[in-house]
């Protein structure tokens, strides 16, 4: 499976800019900043100047309680725990997030068999995509690799609410949401926008989105697909979606690698059985659901089962629609999507 690189990071100096005005006393709104190591950017027909602050407090909440990169944050001191922590009263910090994403991460695990588990930390820092730092393994030690298994497993670990407390059965076990907890953020800040009755919005974190009503022209949000060509800029799209009031999330190895010095490379997609980078044959794999969080999961659960698998896994999940991009025998990029998918496509390549 993948942890992806999201870097989390503290927020920085945010800029609202006012993009347009209407009639009425509402007017579009482009909140931008930093988190999680990316951008996030909330575009918003709405007249609440608190809006920004409260963003803030969602992001900046999230980070203290997920974020792998802040030492004191609630994962980094589980983590650096041999049985597990239990969270201080007065510490403006609570296990919600921490449990819904656990949970998510639980019932996704079993339905893909395996394939996708935050329990993977140790061995995603071993390969060098994890929060202690970027390093190339040109010769795997396998023995290493072998001893670091014996570390994972999402049923070793357990929340209790009620005591405000996070235990693992196994010392030395770690965890890292980075695969999903982008989406999860978004999801907050949709959800935040909800209850405050805004009907049009779009959120995006580091290009997982979730949209509601319409946009400032008055047509559903579009997205663009990037191309997974290693060579290709940012900026190209080879496929455009519309949104209907729901979720996407894209996931690719295709500008997360590590290159040897024998000239091979490898992605951050490690399969969750042998502990190796996955030889996956998607070069990005999109998932359109309800949710960011789910859509966010599952991007990541495709790229390491591989193409036939997750085409046969898709259409017998409920809710979910997939857009998978590979490589065929002549080198050109092919695209297959579930049954449902199309509908969601205004324009392809």
């Amino acid at each position: 499976m993948n942890i992806r690189d999201s870097l989390f990071s503290s927020l920085f100096v945010l800029t609202i800019v006012f993009v347009s005005c209407q009639s009425d006393s509402n007017y579009w709104v482009g909140i931008k900043g930093e988190t999680m190591g990316t951008y996030y950017k909330v575009t918003v027909y709405t007249n609440d100047k608190t809006l920004k602050q409260s963003i803030d407090s969602i992001l900046v909440k999230l980070n203290k309680e997920l974020s792998t990169y802040d030492p004191t944050s609630l994962i980094s001191t589980f983590n650096a725990s041999k049985t597990g922590i239990t969270v201080p009263s007065d510490s403006g910090l609570d296990l919600k997030s921490f449990d819904v994403n656990l949970s998510l991460s639980k019932q996704i695990n079993q339905r893909s068999k395996g394939n996708f588990d935050p329990s993977l930390m140790p061995i995603i820092n071993y390969w060098g995509f994890g929060y202690k730092g970027r390093k190339t393994i040109n010769q795997a030690d396998s023995t290493a690799i072998d001893s670091l298994m014996k570390l994972i497993g999402l049923d070793n670990v357990f929340v209790n609410i009620d005591k405000n407390s996070i235990s693992k059965s196994i010392p030395g076990l770690e965890l890292d949401f980075s695969a999903i907890a982008k989406g999860y953020g978004v999801d907050l800040i949709a959800d935040y926008l909800d209850e405050k009755g805004i009907e049009n919005y779009l959120v995006d974190i580091g290009g997982e989105s979730r949209g509601k009503g319409l946009n400032r022209k008055d047509n559903k949000w579009t997205i663009g697909v990037s191309s997974p060509k290693k060579d290709a800029p940012i900026s190209e799209s080879i496929l455009y979606l519309q949104l209907d009031d729901n979720a996407i999330a894209t996931s690719g190895n295709y500008r997360n690698y590590h290159e040897t010095e024998n000239g091979k490379s490898y992605g951050h997609t490690i399969d969750a059985t042998t502990g190796f980078p996955a030889q996956t044959d998607i070069l990005s794999a999109s998932v359109i659901t309800e949710d960011c969080m789910t859509a966010d999961a599952w991007t990541t659960t495709f790229m390491a089962m591989g193409l036939n698998k997750s085409k046969e896994l898709v259409e017998e999940l409920d809710g979910i629609e997939a857009l998978f991009i590979f490589e065929a025998n002549s080198s050109e990029l092919e695209t297959w999507y579930s049954s449902g998918f199309e509908q969601f496509i205004l324009w392809q390549q």
